[in-house]
């Protein structure tokens, strides 16, 4: 028996005042020990969102090196990600849960914010509630940083 989808399951995450939602689907694992994030960044790259917030295009291409996966405000989280190039990790400050989102309060990326933020991997606004989330593609993200750090590295 097949049935249309009318929700989205997704992973609510925070990386400083933004509060994102990505495809429950794109999750592998949540990370909050920080030695266990330390034992994960000695063998998966690991990205820090953090780093990419304060400038309009989210596309800096460093990775992040686990030294003290602590700050910003309190220990990160680090959700992993099963992407077409491997296991790869986003640091984040916190992970809120998961939620299912109505279709019809899924809105595509306004073009007034798509002007600005130039990027393909956020695809769109989910409203939960009074909340709004941006809708991140996870998965594309990681694999773009990772094609850029490698054109940076074969440079």
């Amino acid at each position: 028996m097949s049935m249309d989808a009318t929700e989205l399951g997704v992973v609510i995450f925070s990386v400083g005042s933004y509060v994102f939602g990505t495809k429950v689907s794109h999750i592998i694992s949540v990370v909050k020990s920080p030695d266990k994030i330390r034992q994960i960044g000695a063998s998966v790259p690991l990205f820090s969102l953090y780093q990419y917030m304060d400038t309009a295009t989210m596309t800096s291409p460093e990775p992040v090196f686990i030294e003290d996966p602590t700050g910003y405000d309190g220990e990160q989280v680090a959700i992993l990600v099963d992407t077409a190039s491997g296991i790869m990790g986003v640091l984040v400050k916190s992970v809120n849960g998961t939620a299912d989102i109505p279709l019809e309060k899924i809105e595509p990326l306004p073009d007034f914010v798509r002007n600005r933020v130039r990027t393909s991997c956020i695809w769109g606004i989910g409203r939960l509630g009074e909340e709004l989330l941006i809708l991140l593609d996870l998965d594309r993200y990681l694999l773009h940083i990772a094609e850029r750090t490698a054109e940076a590295v074969n440079i």
